[in-house]
């Protein structure tokens, strides 16, 4: 079951780094100095990438949390 921690581990570093991108590119929004209507379509894009990778990041650890469980 030790390979079940593996692959949560890296499930839950692949949502980190969707974290880490939208971060990233919310810094870039707010520095181009766009109008609303302009930032607006990359904030959106930001917004779905940033709900997918807390999801996968969350499944990751419960993965993670299982197979130390079941170990």
């Amino acid at each position: 079951m030790i390979i079940l921690v593996y692959i949560g581990v890296v499930i839950a570093v692949a949502g980190l780094g969707g974290i880490i991108w939208c971060i990233l590119e919310g810094l870039a929004v707010k520095k181009s100095g766009l109008s609303l209507g302009e930032a607006q379509p990359r904030l959106r894009k930001m917004a779905t990438v940033n709900l997918a990778s807390v999801c996968l990041a969350f499944l990751g650890m419960g993965v993670a949390a299982a197979g130390m469980i079941l170990a």
